[in-house]
């Protein structure tokens, strides 16, 4: 399940930014149009059929993009959050694992495997965070 979620999560991420790089190129395309059509009207711009409906239809473009952005920086804060939790996780198990690999430097007697390390931190885990994951029986109340 984890790792579907993360899979969607990676997936999602990476299709915002491809839209987030696409985005760009169009507003800067959107930006050249403007800029061409300003440059080539003489006299007052709104007598200028062609440029406003330019000018119209990149205001619609500009605001579908605004919008699109809008939604792919949600969920770039959605995975940061799912990220965040996996650091207390992460910087314990690089410590556990880093004074097991000193141990080694105590006494030769210490050097471990890393398939050894790999079962301590998994009994750790079942030892001390499965049982707290548990529902616990609720306590009934005395009789009256």
């Amino acid at each position: 399940m984890r790792c579907r979620v993360r899979a969607q999560s990676r997936a999602a991420f990476d299709a915002d930014a491809a839209q987030g790089a696409e985005n760009k190129k169009k507003l800067k395309d959107i930006e050249d149009q403007i800029l061409g059509v300003l440059s080539a009207s003489e006299g007052n711009i709104l007598d200028d059929e062609g440029a406003v409906s330019i000018l119209q239809s990149s205001k619609v473009l500009s605001d579908d993009i605004a919008e699109k952005q809008r939604v792919a920086d949600e969920t770039e804060v959605k995975i940061d959050i799912a990220r965040s939790g996996y650091q207390l996780v992460a910087h314990h198990a690089s410590i556990l694992y880093f004074s097991v690999m000193d141990l080694g430097s105590v006494d030769p007697m210490y050097q471990y495997s890393l398939s050894w390390f790999v079962h301590l931190f998994v009994r750790a885990i079942q030892v001390r965070v499965l049982p707290a994951l548990q529902p616990r029986p609720c306590a009934l109340p005395p009789r009256s």
